[in-house]
């Protein structure tokens, strides 16, 4: 066989080869490093628009925050319930999105606080709870400490979350007006 045959019959192997790999790839969604999911998972449905706050995704992220409540886990059965208190916690669920860099380096219980209108600034109690856990697609919920004295139903003022330094941008501000609705 000359030279110019082998030559030729590797090229077909090495096109088809490839056109077998791209193909297959088309036929599976794309998902993440860990979770199998291609987007950080977010509640749906009634009083989710309402208790859910998000940036305007500078640093091409985009984090939202949905303040957790009774309702919101109802109208989302398929989505993972968060070990907590509704009597002695505040919940979040913090998603973050974006289609470059890797947002698994990030420490949420580390880069986030809870302010309500008085100043006072509560820290994350406990770990960050992995609901997703992809590199560009993660959600999660964030615990904090509710003060005995913190009724956010019957309350006027404001929550703000403030999550710092994710993507080189130094604050993101989350706020949501009170009184919030109920459990």
């Amino acid at each position: 066989m000359s030279k110019t045959a082998i030559f030729i019959l590797l090229a077909i192997v090495l096109f088809v080869g490839s056109w077998t790999v791209l193909s297959m790839k088309s036929q599976f969604p794309a998902d993440d490093q860990t979770s199998g999911m291609s987007e950080a998972v977010v509640p749906e449905g009634e009083g989710v628009d309402q208790l859910t706050r998000s940036d305007s995704g500078e640093g091409g992220v985009t984090v939202s925050a949905t303040y957790v409540t009774d309702s919101i886990l109802a109208a989302a059965p398929s989505m993972p319930t968060p070990q907590y208190n509704p009597d002695t916690e505040i919940v979040f669920l913090i998603a973050m999105n974006t289609h470059s860099g890797d947002l698994l380096g990030y420490d949420l219980t580390e880069l986030t606080i809870l302010t309500d209108d008085a100043g006072n600034e509560l820290k994350p109690i406990g770990d960050w709870e992995v609901v997703s856990n992809g590199g560009h697609h993660r959600s999660g919920y964030l615990r904090f400490s509710r003060d005995d004295d913190i009724e956010l139903s019957n309350r006027a003022g404001s929550l703000e979350l403030t999550v710092k330094d994710i993507a080189e941008i130094p604050e993101r501000r989350l706020t949501w007006k009170l009184p919030l609705p109920n459990n």
